[in-house]
């Protein structure tokens, strides 16, 4: 069994494998966690990236007014830079880097996920309060228990930037 005092003692993710290694008494723990967090950072990245690529294409491809293929070429490169130029830079620079921007994506990510939907449910429920077809178990109960989780979730990563809780990773 590893104790939090440990785990907290070790917070990166290369101490966690090793702790946990000895523990399990696995060489081969440390090479399944590496392959699974490398999947998990290129699925993650080619995901993203390709969504913002497409979006940047289309968005140049409404603006140029010719549809020539030559046109067409030169959008996808300017596409292409756009997209993967910041991430590159930002890898070869900061590769520590990673954890820091998932922690401030965490933050776009809730008002995306949590607060933009609990806005529009509240206000659709305002203005057809006689049509009683957008209404789910809890309420506006269930609205205000997601927006303070969304706040607490903003809060800790607050909280983790300033240094008054600890970063993982």
């Amino acid at each position: 069994m590893v104790e939090q005092n440990q785990l907290i003692e070790n917070s990166g993710l290369t101490a966690l494998i090793s702790t946990l290694s000895t523990t399990v008494n696995s060489d081969k723990l440390a090479n399944i966690v590496g392959v699974f967090a490398d999947l998990a950072l290129l699925t993650s990245f080619l995901g993203v990236s390709l969504g913002l690529f497409e979006f940047l294409n289309d968005m140049l491809s409404s603006k140029s007014r010719s549809s020539t293929a030559n046109q067409s070429e030169i959008n996808r490169i300017k596409a292409s830079i756009v997209t993967f130029t910041p991430p590159l830079g930002f890898a070869l620079f900061y590769p520590e880097g990673f954890i820091t921007a998932l922690g401030y994506a965490a933050i776009a990510l809730v008002i995306l996920a949590i607060f933009l939907p609990v806005i529009m449910v509240h206000k659709v429920r305002r203005n057809n309060c006689q049509d009683n077809m957008y209404q789910v178990i809890g309420g506006n109960v269930t609205l205000l228990i997601a927006m303070v989780t969304g706040v607490m979730i903003i809060s800790a990563q607050l909280l983790v930037t300033v240094g008054a809780l600890p970063a993982l990773g």
